[in-house]
């Protein structure tokens, strides 16, 4: 199943605006503007800011907050935060 979180981690780094780097450069975002999105509603934000305290992307790693920011998500209809969510209650985490 980690597998599977793993996999939606690639996807979002790729597929984020900002999140993706050329080759041998650091993945980089805008952690303040990705927050604000988060924090107006936006659940794919709030989704590629739980992945990131989920793996500790940018962020410290912190388990509470990934699944705060999971939750919002999956609250608002996100599949992938809904799965992700899943996993980290399966897992005992947050």
């Amino acid at each position: 199943m980690k597998r599977v979180v793993t996999l939606l981690v690639v996807l979002v780094l790729f597929a984020w605006p900002g999140l993706s780097a050329q080759e041998g450069e650091p993945v980089t975002t805008d952690i303040k503007a990705l927050m604000q999105e988060a924090e107006g509603g936006d659940a794919a934000a709030m989704f590629g800011l739980a992945v990131m305290y989920d793996f500790g992307q940018g962020v410290p790693e912190d388990d509470k907050e990934a699944v705060k920011w999971y939750r919002k998500a999956a609250d608002l209809g996100h599949p992938d935060a809904m799965c992700n969510l899943a996993v980290m209650y399966d897992y005992g985490k947050g």
